[in-house]
């Protein structure tokens, strides 16, 4: 079966909303409940970086499939956003299979910068699709802009940024976590 860019778009969006959710209730109940630190402080260093680094490849592999198999364009902030989301993958792996304690300080700067770039570009989405201002996209001048882009907003206000917007939270609370386990 294929999906239709508008349902690879929904399934995307939902999946990215849930990983958000879920990674800022797993750290405030970290912070509430004794018994999950107990759990995430039993687990290996190389689970965090683990996951890290899954989570990413299947960031990557989404981009992918949108830019190559919908055809969508990607923009200059995009690429910006992509080559961040590449060094989180390489740095997770590297840290995974040297087994480096200090991985999550790498992953956890590379996160906050992409988490300024997404926020950024997904600003300038909001602005224009969702308050429908006439608000120029920076990316208009390269002549691969976002505007000309199938995906569009989904539920009226997710955006490829916003996806972002979510991975690279769900990276910093991985990198956090670890964090915190080193401490333990």
């Amino acid at each position: 079966m294929i999906l239709s860019i508008e349902n690879f778009s929904i399934i995307a969006s939902l999946g990215c909303i849930a990983l958000f959710i879920i990674s800022i209730l797993i750290l405030i109940m970290y912070k509430l409940s004794n018994k999950l630190q107990k759990v995430i402080n039993n687990l290996e260093y190389s689970a965090f970086t683990q996951s890290a680094f899954v989570l990413t490849f299947i960031s990557i592999l989404s981009a992918i499939i949108y830019q190559e198999y919908y055809n969508t364009p990607v923009c200059a902030m995009c690429w910006q956003q992509r080559m961040v989301i590449y060094s989180i993958l390489i740095v997770a792996l590297v840290g995974s299979l040297i087994r480096d304690k200090v991985t999550h300080l790498y992953l956890g700067a590379l996160s906050l910068f992409g988490l300024y770039l997404a926020g950024e570009h997904y600003y300038y989405h909001f602005v224009k699709y969702v308050l429908k201002d006439e608000l120029s996209l920076p990316c208009d001048a390269t002549g691969v802009s976002c505007s000309d882009s199938a995906i569009g907003v989904v539920f009226g206000f997710v955006t490829i940024p916003l996806m972002s917007i979510c991975v690279f939270v769900s990276i910093l609370v991985l990198a956090i976590l670890a964090h915190l386990k080193t401490k333990s």
